[in-house]
């Protein structure tokens, strides 16, 4: 077992006795005949302080010299010492998030609390809110609306995710759906990480009308990986308004083709969820959560240093060479 960090610190350890049996001291008679010889003005200030001399220590000073010479050199070495092995359990999921950021997006058939929002307002609020929960799992963020782009990839940064999410906007991505595009560029994101827990959760208020990958294809990749698709369909119920004639039924989610999107999710081991208001999406996005997730076990050993024992018997030891500074006589 490691009981130093830095066992390589006591090849030092020998340094002052070399320096002692290798540099001898200069004598006067030396200096004299040396062209340049070391100037201390401050010498007899220093000298008085009982630190230079120009006689031996007594054994005595000598022995706690030299133990805190190997005190200090010991706690350089950075001594340890390991606790009983604890198991830890990590969790993690590797979840890519699928937004529909299409022109659709801007929609007004949602409120929060009497007030109408958008779609896209109220999505990223519930996203942010699970976001901020998922401290142990990788997310990642695909954007798509006439195409499809990774604008977050795979990263446990809640926090960096969270401000990125702030800045989508309706239509960044074209007013277009190219929700094949966006599947298969979701699973190719989730396989690029380690863990063995991939989901993609892929949110659409419209149909696929746009793209290269139509969803089917985009699907039959993601089952062929075991990566299970959450789809969620987002659109209000039909409502009726105040019309110049008289009341009119409107269908906000007339464009939703729940029938993609349930294929996509059936075909994927995943579940489709239908999100009609906020309350809704929040109650999603809480079944998602319960996403069966990774389990590791490993054995820790917590660790501590101990460099400040030897600290301290370098200080004592110092102490005790002032306090019995003695010379032979």
């Amino acid at each position: 077992m490691e009981l130093f960090v830095w066992p390589l610190v006591f090849s030092v350890l020998p340094l002052p006795w070399l320096i002692a049996a290798f540099l001898k001291p200069v004598t006067k008679k030396s200096a004299e005949a040396a062209v340049i010889a070391l100037r201390a003005p401050f010498f007899n200030d220093v000298s008085g302080l009982g630190i230079v001399r120009n006689r031996p220590m007594s054994r005595r000073s000598l022995f706690f010299l030299t133990l805190a010479w190997i005190a200090a050199v010991t706690a350089g070495a950075r001594p340890v010492a390991y606790d009983e092995a604890a198991p830890v359990v990590q969790q993690a999921r590797n979840l890519v998030i699928a937004l529909d950021a299409s022109g659709s997006m801007s929609a007004r058939d949602l409120t929060q609390s009497g007030r109408p929002q958008t779609r896209l307002e109220t999505v990223k609020r519930v996203v942010d809110h699970f976001i901020e929960k998922r401290a142990a799992d990788r997310i990642a963020l695909i954007l798509f609306g006439s195409e499809a782009y990774v604008y977050a990839p795979l990263s446990s940064d809640g926090k960096t995710l969270r401000e990125l999410l702030k800045d989508v906007d309706f239509g960044i991505a074209g007013e277009a759906t190219a929700l094949g595009d966006a599947l298969a560029l979701s699973v190719q994101q989730a396989l690029s990480a380690p863990g063995k827990t991939r989901a993609v959760i892929l949110l659409s208020d419209g149909f696929s009308n746009a793209g290269s990958v139509t969803p089917d294809q985009a699907a039959a990749v993601a089952a062929r990986h075991n990566i299970p698709v959450y789809t969620i369909g987002l659109g209000a119920d039909k409502q009726t308004i105040a019309g110049f004639f008289g009341p009119v039924t409107v269908d906000p989610a007339a464009d939703l083709d729940e029938q993609t999107l349930n294929a996509v999710a059936a075909a994927t081991g995943g579940a489709y969820f239908r999100a009609k208001s906020e309350s809704d999406l929040e109650q999603v996005y809480a079944a998602i959560d319960a996403l069966e997730t990774d389990r590791a076990e490993t054995a820790v050993r917590p660790r501590r240093e101990l460099f400040f024992w030897p600290v301290s018997v370098a200080l004592v030891c110092l102490a005790l060479t002032l306090m019995y500074r003695e010379r032979f006589v």
